[in-house]
């Protein structure tokens, strides 16, 4: 009879203190918790560090691609931390150069999308982009894979192949512009919490 009373205290008591317990752990988890911070995003800023091309020059030595005279040109140069440009001069049809640029990521993790800004297709059975300038006179050839990745500090080296189509006119010059399109890799977000 003993056993069965210390069974008839200790239960409403076990009862009481698993109700205690389980208030208690909802109080806690309840609670609002505010957290004072700064949240700031990194920025997208991929800039160039220098453009070449490769029928600059005057000498013999620098004769034109695949060819045994020495009378176009070409010339690259960065016009801003965005841009290249480019001029063709001189060429005639079937002309070619390669012009290279070399770009370095000073912000957050960015992805490449293609060349820019005018309107580059890509086409993935070649493996390379492709627009066409000036109605036609101008094709211009880029290869990368789309979506690469280009981490902070790093800096990548394009090249893009220029030919002059049947269609140019002699005594013209070409100036164009050349970009590399990025997108940022993910939202890029840094939480910097005030422990003032």
């Amino acid at each position: 009879m003993q056993m069965r009373n210390i069974k008839l205290v200790l239960l409403p008591m076990l009862v009481t203190f698993g109700l205690l317990m389980t208030g208690f752990a909802y109080a806690c988890w309840s609670q609002t918790l505010y957290i004072k911070g700064t949240v700031t995003s990194n920025t997208l800023k991929v800039r160039y560090l220098s453009a070449s091309a490769d029928d600059s020059g005057g000498e013999m030595d620098n004769i034109d691609i695949g060819k045994d005279k020495d009378v176009g040109r070409a010339a690259a140069w960065v016009a801003d931390d965005n841009h290249v440009e480019v001029r063709i001069y001189n060429a005639y049809p079937c002309y070619e150069t390669y012009v290279h640029f070399t770009v370095l990521n000073e912000g957050m993790p960015v992805n490449f999308k293609g060349f820019g800004p005018e309107n580059f297709v890509y086409d993935p059975a070649s493996g390379r982009w492709k627009a066409t300038l000036f109605g036609g006179d101008i094709t211009v050839h880029g290869w990368d894979t789309e979506n690469e990745q280009l981490d902070p500090g790093w800096t990548k080296d394009y090249t893009v192949w220029i030919h002059v189509e049947q269609s140019a006119e002699e005594n013209t010059t070409y100036d164009f512009t050349i970009e590399v399109l990025y997108e940022q890799w993910n939202c890029g977000y840094i939480v910097e919490v005030d422990k003032g």
